[in-house]
């Protein structure tokens, strides 16, 4: 038996890397909310090539590993990487939050714009539209995921945004060939990989990614990272490794 190999995120790849390491090395899966497959219920927040720290209900603990995987998704693109222009205004939020907080009430513009044709840009017009929202889609590279077709959406394929503008709140985005007057944005376009445990940012010591970035996603996709994941975790696995209350 290989020692333990530590698995951040009980998605779809981070399921599929344990069932591939089952019977050949001891995994914990580490995931912040209920779901199956997860073996501690806890925020990772530091892996130093030895053992990842994660915060719990409990309070922290520590996983001594001999290799991460980190199987945490993706999430689009940030304005910044998006290259928007403009004066930063209120009511530009990344699709995750616009989508919890639509569901919670607490963002409720009446004109948005979802930027993005994928599967987070679908998610963020059905939320969106939940509120009773008129929504108006730009979609860079064409609509890659369905997206509910209603009277309240219109959809413009091909379009590059280019600045959002307005003081304090949004009032507009402009595009290469287009200009959309609205009172919120969703930035939901292109995906890269969510790193955010300490340590294991970027090439981390003695990490594994397994994060594919095609949208929308396909369950064969997520599989095969998990288990290509799993045999890179192998090679790195070395000494004993146990689970337990961390001490500073």
């Amino acid at each position: 038996m290989a020692d333990t190999i530590a698995i951040v995120g009980a998605g779809a790849s981070g399921r599929a890397c344990a069932e591939a390491l089952a019977g050949r090395a001891r995994t914990v899966v580490v995931e912040r909310g209920p779901a199956p497959g997860a073996d501690v219920r806890a925020t990772a927040i530091r892996w130093d090539g030895r053992a990842l720290l994660a915060m719990g209900p409990g309070g922290p603990v520590e996983i001594a590993a001999a290799a991460l995987v980190i199987a945490t998704g993706a999430h689009p693109l940030g304005s910044a990487a998006l290259g928007l222009a403009g004066t930063r205004p209120a009511g530009v939020l990344p699709a995750a939050a616009a989508c919890e907080l639509a569901g919670r009430g607490r963002f409720r513009p009446s004109r948005p714009v979802v930027i993005g044709g994928g599967r987070w840009a679908a998610r963020a017009v059905d939320a969106l539209l939940a509120t009773g929202a008129a929504v108006t889609v730009v979609a860079p590279d064409g609509i890659l995921a369905p997206m509910k077709e209603s009277a309240p959406v219109s959809v413009h394929e091909r379009l590059t945004p280019v600045a959002v503008r307005g003081d304090p709140g949004v009032e507009r985005i402009e595009c290469d060939r287009a200009v959309f007057d609205c009172d919120g944005v969703v930035l939901a376009h292109g995906l890269v990989p969510v790193r955010n445990v300490d340590g294991a940012v970027d090439g981390g010591e003695r990490t594994v990614y397994a994060q594919p970035t095609a949208d929308p996603p396909s369950a064969g996709g997520s599989r095969a990272a998990g288990e290509e994941a799993a045999r890179a975790a192998l090679a790195l696995t070395g000494g004993a490794a146990t689970i337990g209350p961390w001490s500073s």
